[in-house]
């Protein structure tokens, strides 16, 4: 049965604030901590943060499947999912503030030590007030559906990243410190993921079939080529768009000294009607040949940066960009729904908590990653960090390359790895069809069960 127009957007609206939460701290931490406090007066402290982005991948590697697969298992009058949300949304509310606030210390490795506990905190609660994520391939099943769903989905992420980007770059410009724009995010979050516990009723269809024990369920998951070439593509794209948030700033800021607010405004105004285009694209032509021709966009435009020189000529390269970036956006949160599906087929149990954990690990891993690649390369080239109260200083040309590098050819690397794993993805044409065709007919089975079994 399908959502109505109503629980639709009302689940889509989730997304502000899910996008909202890691974005900031994806475009933003790196250059708070690098320019407002101790870690980032030395070359030795830029590189502990990137470490500690390296030893959150690995909490990350921990956490993600074992409270996914914990949901999976979980059985409550309130459903699988809901539970862990309401729980673990306070406690994200805490950490999440202390996160652009921290303990000051002069000593750096104090300071490395703080901010990987709050990061690991943080990340936790995170992981459980997001398996909405969970829920999202169960409540519906058809291509037209899942569209529609995303695209709620991908439209209230961008405003989520709209908060998440600009925000924080206008409330500096009006002189509020951190603590202010960190309360300001904190009732974003709290509002949105209100949204599935109040819009969305689980399927109670969804808890039947016998929950695979947590080693069996990754062992699982880990053979499946379906959901093996998704994660793959998704690593890639993650790795692209995590180092290429987090070098916006430095590259608005010190390579073409622009307004940042002004540029993320049209980079987002021309996402939302590109999600239109990809609607239309992947219904008729697929997912995977959807997604691929947006890497390709999303690719030249990244490429461009290397030549831009001025805030003007930023403006179509980033009109491209954006018509790119709503593919990767909308698309992926389909093909791995169509991989519960199948799996739902293998196993009689939908295990979305296990599926969307191990998705979930690997995003914050391209943060991680991108976090050591972004504060390597701006140690290594000699970028000097702005101290506050006092005039900005001029950076070396080694510094600027080192930014451009990084925007316009390190980030296009992992695109490349990304077409060709997606170039494997099995899901497509036929297979897809049948596929959609047998999990409705067993849908269906799966309620009348619980039907006959409500009249006994």
């Amino acid at each position: 049965m399908s959502l109505s127009r109503k629980s639709k957007v009302g689940f889509g609206l989730t997304n502000i604030g899910s996008l909202m939460a890691p974005q900031a701290v994806g475009m933003y931490l790196i250059y708070f901590y690098v320019n407002y406090t101790v870690l980032g007066q030395s070359s030795t402290g830029k590189l502990l943060i990137g470490a500690a982005w390296a030893v959150f991948a690995i909490w990350d590697a921990v956490n993600d499947p074992l409270i996914g697969q914990w949901s999976d298992r979980t059985r409550t009058r309130w459903g699988r999912r809901k539970p862990f949300i309401m729980f673990g949304l306070p406690f994200l509310l805490i950490f999440y503030y202390i996160l652009w606030n921290p303990i000051q210390s002069a000593d750096t490795m104090m300071m490395f030590i703080i901010l990987l506990v709050i990061l690991c905190l943080y990340d936790t609660f995170l992981t459980t007030s997001t398996l909405w994520y969970a829920m999202y391939p169960e409540i519906s099943t058809t291509m037209s559906d899942r569209l529609e769903i995303s695209t709620y989905l991908q439209i209230s992420g961008i405003l989520g990243l709209m908060f998440a980007f600009v925000v924080p770059s206008l409330l500096t410009g009006m002189n509020y410190g951190w603590n202010i724009i960190a309360i300001v995010l904190c009732i974003v979050i709290f509002l949105s993921f209100l949204m599935p516990v109040i819009s969305v009723k689980e399927k109670p269809e969804s808890s039947l079939g016998k929950a695979l024990p947590f080693r069996k369920a990754l062992s699982y998951s880990v053979k499946n080529k379906s959901f093996l070439t998704y994660l793959g593509t998704q690593l890639f794209l993650q790795l692209t768009y995590s180092i290429a948030v987090a070098t916006i700033p430095f590259y608005v800021n010190d390579v073409l000294g622009a307004d940042l607010t002004l540029l993320l405004m049209i980079l987002f105004l021309s996402i939302i009607p590109s999600l239109a285009i990809w609607v239309k694209f992947t219904n008729k032509s697929g997912p995977r040949k959807a997604l691929s021709t947006s890497i390709v966009i999303l690719m030249t435009a990244l490429i461009l940066t290397l030549l831009i020189t001025d805030w003007i000529q930023a403006i179509p390269v980033l009109i491209l960009a954006g018509v790119g970036l709503a593919g990767p956006m909308l698309i992926p949160t389909m093909m791995v729904a169509d991989v519960c599906d199948e799996d739902e087929l293998k196993t009689d149990a939908r295990r979305e908590g296990m599926y969307t954990g191990i998705s979930g690990f690997i995003v914050k891993l391209s943060t991680s990653i991108s976090g050591i690649v972004v504060t390597g390369v701006l140690a290594f080239s000699g970028y000097i960090a702005k101290i506050q109260g006092l005039p900005p200083p001029v950076e070396p040309a080694s510094a600027i390359l080192g930014i451009r590098i990084l925007m316009g050819l390190i980030s296009v690397i992992p695109l490349v790895i990304a077409l060709l794993v997606l170039s494997k993805y099995p899901l497509v044409g036929e297979t897809l069809t049948k596929l959609k065709k047998d999990v409705e007919a067993l849908h269906k089975e799966k309620a009348g069960k619980l039907a006959k079994e409500g009249k006994k």
